[in-house]
């Protein structure tokens, strides 16, 4: 089970529409759940009566058709796979005579077999049943009877394609069955609106919301022949889908649970999202009969809040590999920054903001270089430690070897890489160092083998290394200097 954290980070602006929309949905979920549970009671009285009706109306069907199919020579066709796969008690019902069917386990048994058909929806009866007048009574019960549990939803908030207007959709929207419901889609709107605030600002995450959760309850009420629908999920759908849209080249932090293992894990969104939130819309979307989840609303809310969100990206435009609009203005004073202290305080404040702004991370590295690095405190320290080790472990990752030398040889001397390489794999480390000293950068390799050094165990290997060290020092004695200087 992945559960979502965020983006390493805290939100750096005050989620107002996130908690307004949270805190209308509790009060109004509250204020109406007890007319719920009034109107649960009463849906399951009409459930009862309409089963009870159909019964009847259900065994009149049975008679008829063997009656009609009198030595069951056709019906067998009908009920031959049910038969062969063992759900009734034998295969001789498809030839007993009339008589023998009206005794009561093999009239039962085939009364089951009509009420599969009856429960999976009455369109997928076998055709020839339908020409049967208790056919057409079955379907003037079902339209009866959801036409009651409509009339009745009305009262708990509920909406349905018989009472649309922007008032009952309003008011489904922020109504919920029970806490459940409420509190799981609480937690996913907190999850995700809040990042997707924290880009959009708070009137076009509130537009969003709303947009997708009309949008979505209005398909679903229309699409699912008159059901009554209620809930956030529409909206909040679609503020996950402006999430994808505003991120997906980002990472985004998930706790990992197997019973009682638990790890962080950072995931690429552009498939993490689709894996573990749209592909269960979707497949939920393809067997309707499973579940009462309006799974329709949440994808049509979807598909709201992501064009919403492709508007917002067009019209409003960041530069790659920047998340949020402040990041722009702090890159551009790291930028332009010389003092050692200021350099310091830029890259905190954009690490605050983004820390995936890997731009950031090596202005700050070659500013750093130029200017050196203003870090007064052991707390900034352990700080300016979390935000390059993140770097190099992505670049490590992600990056060519070329992108790895480059990026060590702009490491500033106050910096030793050995503590921002923990993460990476020490093979990884040695076969950089490899590529690098074959390529004649020196400078490179020796950094490189230098971290490996401390966690290698070989006495072999370790001797290789710094014969290879000693002859790259003997050739360029300036490498020695940040060593002297750290000793």
């Amino acid at each position: 089970m992945f559960f979502p954290v965020g983006f390493g980070n805290w939100p750096r602006i005050f989620p107002f529409a996130v908690l307004a929309l949270s805190f209308i949905c509790i009060v109004w979920s509250y204020s109406f759940f007890s007319n719920v549970n009034n109107f649960h009671v009463e849906v399951e009285k009409i459930q009862k009566e309409r089963i009870k009706e159909s019964l009847v109306v259900l065994r009149k069907l049975a008679i008829s058709s063997c009656v009609d199919t009198f030595a069951l020579q056709t019906h067998c066709e009908t009920l031959g796979e049910a038969m062969e796969a063992g759900r009734f008690a034998t295969s001789k019902i498809a030839k007993a005579s009339l008589q023998k069917m009206k005794t009561h386990n093999k009239f039962e048994a085939m009364l089951e077999h009509y009420g599969v058909f009856y429960k999976a929806g009455l369109e997928k009866m076998p055709k020839k049943l339908k020409a049967y007048p208790e056919y057409k009574q079955l379907v003037e019960i079902k339209s009866y009877y959801k036409k009651a549990v409509s009339e009745r939803s009305v009262t708990v908030g509920m909406t349905s394609v018989a009472n649309l207007s922007f008032f009952n959709l309003l008011r489904a929207t922020f109504t919920h069955a029970d806490k459940t419901h409420l509190y799981s889609n609480l937690l996913f709107l907190l999850v995700f609106g809040l990042w997707a605030e924290q880009r959009a600002g708070a009137v076009r995450t509130g537009l969003i919301f709303l947009a997708g959760s009309f949008a979505g309850i209005f398909a679903q009420a229309v699409t699912n022949t008159g059901n009554p629908v209620l809930g956030a999920s529409a909206g909040i759908s679609a503020l996950m889908g402006a999430f994808f849209v505003f991120f997906f080249k980002a990472y985004f932090d998930f706790i990992f649970c197997a019973f009682l293992y638990f790890k962080r894990v950072s995931i690429p969104i552009v498939w993490a999202f689709p894996l573990l939130y749209i592909a269960r819309d979707v497949e939920g979307l393809l067997n309707p009969q499973a579940s009462s989840v309006a799974y329709f609303a949440h994808l049509f809310g979807l598909g709201v809040g992501m064009g919403i969100a492709f508007y917002i990206r067009r019209s409003d435009p960041l530069p790659d590999g920047v998340l949020f609009k402040p990041e722009v203005e702090i890159l551009t004073k790291l930028q332009q920054s010389s003092h050692p202290a200021e350099i310091w305080q830029q890259f905190n404040e954009l690490m605050k903001w983004n820390r995936q702004n890997w731009q950031g991370v090596e202005i700050f590295l070659s500013r750093g270089k130029q200017f050196g690095v203003g870090i007064a405190s052991e707390k900034e320290g352990r700080l300016c430690n979390l935000y390059i080790s993140r770097y190099m472990q992505h670049q490590f990752k992600t990056g060519t070897v070329k992108d790895i030398v480059r990026v060590v040889q702009q490491f500033p001397p106050q910096l030793p890489l050995a503590q921002f390489v923990d993460s990476v794999p020490t093979a990884q480390l040695l076969r950089s160092a490899d590529v690098c000293a074959q390529n004649n950068i020196f400078d490179a390799a020796f950094s490189l083998y230098k971290s490996a050094v401390p966690r290698l165990k070989d006495p072999l290997q370790l001797q290789a290394i710094a014969r290879s060290m000693a002859v790259i020092a003997n050739s360029h004695p300036h490498l020695l200097n940040p060593y002297k200087r750290e000793a």
